[in-house]
């Protein structure tokens, strides 16, 4: 995959991780705010304390989602991104829309189902 095409899943990816984030925060804040206490300010300057905080307050569907989304970007980091880890073969770009986080292409898919 060429670095353009690379730049541009990232982007969806880093909006995914950004949304799941966001929807962390705002349910921190709810939880805050029904409890009484303060809340809490994310900010990207206290980036790692910030992150380990929210990351312990994630079910275990958002864990595994931001689990995804990290291994993708990682991928993407060393330009394997749009490889299927089963048979080596690229993942269509279709597919990769649809599930930006995959590691397989679909008949690799299919058959670890």
């Amino acid at each position: 995959m060429d670095t353009e095409r690379l730049i541009f899943f990232r982007d969806i990816i880093l909006s995914s991780r950004d949304k799941l984030l966001r929807s962390v925060k705002g349910i921190e804040s709810e939880i805050n705010a029904y409890m009484g206490q303060q809340l809490i300010e994310f900010n990207e300057r206290s980036g790692e304390e910030t992150a380990v905080h929210l990351l312990n307050k994630l079910d275990y569907r958002q864990k595994k989602e931001l689990s995804f989304i990290e291994e993708a970007l990682s991928r993407i980091r060393s330009k394997t991104y749009g490889i299927c880890i089963r048979c080596g073969k690229n993942i269509p770009e279709d597919r990769l829309l649809a599930l930006p986080y995959t590691t397989a292409c679909k008949p690799c898919a299919v058959k670890e189902t």
